[in-house]
């Protein structure tokens, strides 16, 4: 009897030899010891930094500087006539940042139209708190009308640079009477984003 047709005649009995061998063989490869080790590093940390800004101004150019101030007031103005403030401007974040200004809620009336806003950089300061009181810089960053009031950009402002402005506004001599007792006002926003 030949080892085929004993399989064919009795398929159960080679299927559990089968079996048994298989088996065997399982319990050999699985029953080999295996050496394992693992590592850990420390916990990453992940942070963030942040860009704030700090405005203080000192109105009309005199007095303290005060947190978010009005820069200027120019009351009772007649042609000819100028009023002028300053506002320091400070990165107190601890990321650089580009800085720009635009004036909102800006009157659209004839006066508005008619002053004229002078915004001079006077300099960087890195100070920690103490921003300088006067203004020795020459160089316009806006010259125009009030009513579009922006600023050329600062591109870096890095982590404590603090600058200060000189805004000078003026009612030009040509003024007519369309801009007697008128009011005109403007809200200075800056704003950084980071680079």
């Amino acid at each position: 009897m030949s080892r085929v047709s004993f399989l064919l005649r009795h398929p159960g009995r080679a299927l559990s030899g089968l079996s048994i061998i298989t088996a065997a063989a399982g319990l050999t490869v699985g029953s080999g010891a295996n050496f394992s080790a693992t590592a850990a590093n420390a916990a990453t940390v992940f942070t963030t930094g942040n860009l704030t800004l700090s405005d203080t101004a000192q109105t009309d150019g005199a007095g303290a500087f005060v947190d978010s101030a009005v820069i200027l007031t120019a009351a009772n103005m007649k042609p000819g006539d100028i009023s002028t403030g300053l506002v320091a401007i400070q990165n107190t974040g601890s990321l650089a940042g580009a800085l720009n200004l635009a004036a909102a809620d800006v009157s659209t009336n004839s006066l508005a139209g008619d002053l004229s806003l002078r915004i001079i950089n006077c300099g960087q300061w890195t100070t920690p708190t103490v921003a300088p009181t006067t203004c020795a810089g020459t160089v316009s960053v806006y010259k125009g009308t009030l009513a579009g009031a922006s600023l050329t950009p600062i591109p870096r402002l890095a982590a404590g640079e603090g600058h200060l402005y000189k805004f000078i506004v003026s009612l030009p001599t040509s003024a007519g009477n369309a801009d007697q007792s008128s009011a005109a006002n403007a809200t200075f926003d800056w704003t950084a984003t980071t680079t």
